[in-house]
């Protein structure tokens, strides 16, 4: 007979530092960062239409538990409410 053993761990994530409002000059550099409680992997969205990083002006970095979302230049089309979103918490 054989036995698994399962160990449940706490499910709930909790947003440690929640995003500011910034204003950004045109040109300037948009950052945003969100730091969840513990190891996500984040999604960003804008206007609730998921963004995809390009590299070179969109930037998404995820280092454990914080996410960062870099634009430069920053560009008027840019403009709207941005959220971080990770296993049901944004």
């Amino acid at each position: 007979m054989s036995f698994l053993t399962c160990w449940l761990t706490d499910p709930t994530i909790e947003v440690v530092s929640p995003m500011q409002d910034i204003t950004v000059d045109e040109d300037g550099t948009a950052e945003f960062i969100c730091q969840y409680s513990r190891p996500v992997h984040a999604i960003w969205k804008k206007n609730d239409q998921e963004i995809l990083a390009d590299g070179q002006r969109v930037i998404i970095d995820q280092d454990w538990n914080v996410s960062m979302l870099k634009i430069k230049p920053a560009l008027p089309e840019d403009s709207g409410v941005y959220s971080c979103e990770a296993e049901g918490t944004k």
